[in-house]
């Protein structure tokens, strides 16, 4: 199968539902050959912590610290027949928990100049490196 060239696009950010029933959230590709496509599909996780309270999460269905190229993200594709379309655009909330969870963040970040610190907060090089796998 020829590679398709990369095009950068709006982000068309849908809901959906899987066959397991799972609720999933992605940004929706063009169709290929009968399936619809979406990049960085995410489950959508709503909890009831306390009564009249609702708490929603996401997470890829597959991390990008997993994949060879993590900076590409991942494409899934599903066969038509197995998903269903919520009709309705999620709302800016649900967008931006999905955004979060799919974008990679970078490592260290700057930050006062001459300092560079770790999302933590702490300086770079302080922080201990946990080990995801035996090798």
């Amino acid at each position: 199968m020829p590679k398709k060239k990369s095009v950068k696009t709006t982000p068309k950010i849908e809901v959906f539902s899987d066959i397991a029933g799972r609720t999933l959230i992605g940004d929706r590709q063009p169709d290929e050959d009968g399936r619809v496509v979406y990049k960085n599909p995410a489950i959508v996780d709503a909890a009831v912590p306390q009564p009249g309270q609702i708490q929603v999460s996401a997470f890829p269905l597959i991390f990008a610290e997993f994949l060879e190229k993590p900076d590409e993200g991942s494409t899934w594709r599903f066969p038509k027949d197995t998903i269903v379309i919520v009709d309705e655009a999620p709302n800016t909330k649900l967008i931006d928990i999905y955004t979060k969870v799919t974008s990679p963040a970078p490592l260290v970040q700057p930050a006062s100049p001459g300092g560079i610190v770790a999302p933590d907060g702490s300086p770079a090089g302080s922080t201990k490196t946990v080990k995801l796998f035996d090798e």
